[in-house]
């Protein structure tokens, strides 16, 4: 028999012609319209496409083979991790980016495993936390893949990895980061089926590029599979240079010469990348703040304040620039940590040095004067008082601390002398100035560090200092972002989260959230406890909602940053909680009144019309377009509407369809009657918009509502808005006496 004879449709053929589309909803009040004119069975052939012809008869197995696999394929596309492409050229040509020598043996041996005649598809990075890995497989892959391959960098938003999550399309490069010792966590099960997956990135000209922490590969160092490539990246870069580097990268080369001092480059040697990089904004800072102090001197005729140190050895020397600013610096890098150990050493023992060792009570001082840095010294002394109390509570009442009694602080030093001793500026006034440069982070970074019990007190008496963010004095914020980015570890965001809703200060927690995610270092695990706290209480996910709508209207945020927001509101609005929902939908109006921010509202509609994802979002979305406008119309229905006519058409069906699920729908289809009454030209595009979307028996709640609602709306003709959309939604049929 021969294939390519046509043959007439039978009765299946014509049925499943008559079918949906993939991406056409199935509308349920198809027959309560009228019907449409059915072409004859042959026309079928003459205006499908190819591909949704279906053949009377099936003879290639071939055939049949490719369209499972292309379902496969597109089914596995929705459950597949998200990312972000990356501009290849704007790395190559990133001046931040320092090639350093340590690094010179691996990056060959990883360039090699990309070329494109390499037998390996997967590199693995094995490294240790702090030597630029994230910017050395980037770097690697924007400098040494195919050109025509596409960067994506990967979010492993999992609860633990899986090969079958990993996208695979054709000519990618994928960058996918393993750091989290809980859901990164991997078995030589996952690394096995990397291998096999190595060989499905072969055939589609595909890599994958994965870094992993060092403690993370512990256990697989014998490893070794076809197709992978594993090298070792142990060694940072150093640290002077890098510091100069990025300086310079970053416009600010005239500060190069403050840190190239004996004492500067003391503190600076020896650190990790991730240490050289806060080096570089502690200087830009110290560059910023000396400016500033510079600009009030000329601008008052009197001299700017300048930071008396805390410790006289930390001087610059006799060739210090005069402008002071190197002492500010050198202060700033120093390591305090030989004062602290004197100051934090056991009152009961006598002295190594010339400083005795602090009482609690002037522990407490300390620490509320670092986080303070410039308050009136009541407040100071109040906040000191309320941390000497929490840590009484929390070591079974006062003899177990030695706290003394309210005589025996009579009978002592009052509070300005014991600030005076701290070495902090007290005026006439009262008012406390300690603002010594990174002497206040240094401090709160000491005591976090040696005194781990003293952690959840810390964060407790910070969460629950009085919020003061009106008289624009509230300390908390920084000093709790100082204390979580300390060692970049999301479980103490954890046990803010408890204690922060505990004490109802939500907000506070979204600020301290919003500050992790902006740190490179933390961003990674501060989304994915996002993640989990999209799936626990309401209250939590509340604090979600807020961070990520903060994220989004940060015009500094990140593509990547602002999709991963996207992801979490995405989550969140899967569930019935009505208030949630609420939440989102002002987070998406906010977005619909920026401009520059509409195509991200654009893209989550598509993704439920066109890319068949969940709902809930997607309305969201449409609602809040609904509410802008272009000129006096609709900025859905005007020229440059970033809908096609089809798709906006069955999103407005589907919200007209539930009010109940979508009551906004009829407020803001109101507002569109609204502009359609002040101009007749306006009234028809409106009006033919949204009859469409309004016929059907399932719309009835929403054509009796939307009438209710614009009853007293008049067109300039001084015809009624609703009776002109009733004439739309149900056009009268010309009978074939009244035409002639």
């Amino acid at each position: 028999m021969n294939t390519d004879d046509r043959q007439a449709p039978d009765e299946l053929e014509e049925l499943l012609a008559s079918l949906p589309t993939r991406h056409q909803a199935w509308d349920p009040d198809l027959g309560s319209q009228p019907p449409l004119p059915i072409p004859p069975p042959t026309a079928f052939h003459a205006v499908q496409s190819p591909q949704d012809t279906v053949p009377a008869q099936i003879t290639n197995i071939d055939v049949l083979a490719n369209n499972i696999e292309n379902l496969i394929q597109e089914t596995r596309k929705r459950d597949v991790l998200d990312g972000t492409e990356f501009n290849r050229q704007e790395l190559i040509y990133s001046a931040a980016f320092l090639q350093p020598p340590e690094w010179q043996q691996v990056w060959s041996d990883s360039a090699d495993a990309l070329r494109p005649s390499s037998r390996h598809r997967v590199l693995v990075i094995v490294a240790r936390r702090g030597c630029g890995a994230t910017t050395f497989a980037r770097q690697l892959g924007a400098r040494h893949t195919a050109a025509e391959s596409t960067l994506v960098d990967l979010e492993a938003d999992w609860p633990q990895p899986s090969v079958a999550r990993l996208p695979l399309e054709p000519h990618h490069t994928y960058l996918l980061e393993l750091k989290d010792t809980d859901s990164d966590c991997f078995d030589s099960d996952f690394l096995d089926r990397l291998s096999m997956f190595a060989e499905k990135l072969r055939q589609a000209g595909s890599r994958l590029v994965l870094t992993v922490t060092a403690e993370l590969w512990a256990g697989h160092h014998s490893w070794s599979r076809p197709g992978i490539k594993v090298v070792h990246l142990s060694e940072p870069p150093n640290a002077q240079q890098l510091v100069e580097h990025h300086l310079r990268a970053r416009g600010q080369a005239s500060l190069i010469q403050y840190v190239q001092s004996t004492k500067a480059r003391e503190s600076i040697q020896g650190r990790d990348a991730v240490e050289a990089a806060r080096c570089v904004e502690t200087v830009i800072r110290q560059g910023a703040a000396h400016q500033q102090r510079q600009s009030t001197a000329d601008s008052t005729g009197t001299p700017g304040s300048v930071d008396r140190p805390v410790r006289l050895e930390h001087l610059a020397s006799a060739a210090t620039p005069a402008d002071g600013l190197q002492v500010q610096i050198e202060l700033a890098l120093a390591d305090w940590r030989d004062d602290f150990d004197t100051l934090f050493n056991d009152p009961g023992r006598p002295p190594a040095a010339r400083d005795a060792p602090l009482s609690l009570s002037d522990r407490c001082l300390l620490l509320a004067l670092a986080i303070h840095r410039i308050a009136p010294a009541s407040v100071i002394g109040e906040d000191a008082h309320a941390l000497e109390r929490a840590i009484e509570v929390a070591s079974g009442g006062p003899q177990a601390v030695g706290s003394p009694s309210i005589g025996a602080i009579f009978a002592g030093r009052g509070l300005r002398p014991r600030l005076l001793a701290l070495l902090a500026d007290v005026d006439s006034r009262d008012q406390v100035t300690f603002d010594r440069p990174e002497y206040s982070e240094a401090v709160l970074g000491y005591v976090w560090d040696n005194f781990p019990p003293l952690r959840k007190v810390l964060l407790k008496w910070l969460v629950c200092l009085p919020d003061r963010t009106l008289i624009g004095n509230d300390p908390a914020p920084r000093a709790l972002s100082i204390l979580i980015l300390r060692h970049r570890d999301p479980q103490f965001l954890d046990e803010l989260r408890e204690l922060a809703l505990k004490a109802d200060r939500a907000t506070l927690l979204a600020i301290v959230t919003e500050r992790a995610l902006k740190d490179e270092h933390m961003s990674g695990a501060t989304w994915k406890s996002l993640t989990r706290w999209a799936t626990q209480s309401t209250q939590v996910r509340a604090v979600v909602a807020e961070v990520c709508q903060g994220v989004l209207i940060d015009k500094s945020s990140t593509q990547s940053a602002q999709r991963f927001a996207m992801t979490r509101l995405r989550n969140l609005v899967q569930t019935d909680d009505p208030t949630l929902r609420s939440q989102v939908l002002e987070v998406f109006d906010s977005l619909a009144r920026r401009p520059a921010m509409r195509p991200v509202l654009v893209r989550e509609v598509e993704n439920w019309l066109i890319r068949e994802w969940p709902a809930q979002a997607g309305k969201l979305a449409l609602l809040a377009l609904m509410s802008c406008e272009d000129t006096g119309l609709p900025w859905l229905l005007g020229a440059g509407s970033p809908l096609r006519e089809p798709e906006l058409r069955r999103g407005l069906r589907e919200l007209f369809g539930d009010v109940a699920g979508s009551p906004e729908i009829i407020a803001r289809a109101a507002s569109w009657l609204h502009a359609a009454a002040s101009d007749r030209t306006t009234a028809e595009i409106v009006l033919g918009r949204l009859a469409p979307a309004l016929r059907g028996h399932s719309q009835t709640r929403a054509v009796v509502d939307l009438l209710q609602t614009a009853r007293e709306m008049v067109l300039p003709d001084g015809s009624r808005v609703i009776d002109q959309l009733f004439e739309h939604i149900a056009p009268r049929v010309v009978t074939g006496a009244e035409h002639s």
